[in-house]
């Protein structure tokens, strides 16, 4: 084996070709370590992946989460959102169906004048 780990970040971008990969990754010895955010999924990469129509966009939750049913991988979830204010983060609430169940986001954001335009006075 060359990698006995593998670390995947921004997972909420993954087509459904891509998920039928990561199953068999989790059925390695391979350890699989993924980070996401499903509320952070808003376009598809690809108009030909046919595979797994009902677990497009935001829906694809329910892939990891049929995953962990059968054992696969361990969920885990942290709704404080900490690069957004809160106001954001109150909206984003309600841009997903409640049939996603998603668990309402929080902020911990804390304005650090680092990265933000502020107009200059004289």
């Amino acid at each position: 084996m060359i990698y006995d780990q593998i670390i995947i970040d921004e997972v909420q971008d993954l087509a459904a070709n891509d998920l039928v990969i990561l199953e068999y990754l989790l059925e390695s010895s391979i350890s699989l370590f993924m980070v996401g955010d499903m509320r952070q999924t808003v376009f598809e990469t690809s108009t030909s992946d046919r595979k797994y129509p009902q677990f497009r966009k935001a829906a694809k939750i329910g892939w990891f989460e049929l995953m962990r049913d059968k054992g696969r991988l361990e969920l885990k979830f942290d709704s404080v959102n900490r690069r957004c204010h809160e106001d954001i983060v109150r909206v984003s609430n309600f841009v997903f169906s409640p049939d996603y169940n998603f668990p309402e986001a929080t902020s911990e954001h804390s304005y650090s004048g680092v990265g933000w335009a502020s107009p200059r006075r004289s």
